[in-house]
């Protein structure tokens, strides 16, 4: 379940392509829901923090690399409602 949340979130993908390897995307998504909701994360965070501050002291550190690809039409591209929507806004 987790996995594919962790699938999720890495790759962008819609619940919908969740892989079935995964399980129900439908299950997975309203895990992931609830659990947002519930603050379950942010215990699972702080519990994480937790130990490693009592194993490493203050020496460790968290990285998060937040880098996003995103494919945008161009105008004249093959998305004619793109390019009519900005011969529209001219």
């Amino acid at each position: 379940m987790i996995d594919g949340i962790f699938f999720r979130t890495r790759t962008g993908c819609p619940w919908r392509d969740l892989p079935e390897r995964f399980g129900n995307w439908k299950t997975v998504y309203n895990r992931h829901r609830r659990w947002s909701g519930d603050g379950i994360w942010e215990m699972i965070l702080g519990r994480l923090r937790a130990g490693c501050d009592e194993a490493g002291g203050r020496a460790w550190t968290v990285a998060a690399d937040a880098t996003v690809v995103r494919a945008v039409a161009m105008p004249g591209s093959v998305c004619p409602s793109f390019s009519a929507f900005m011969i529209t806004m001219q």
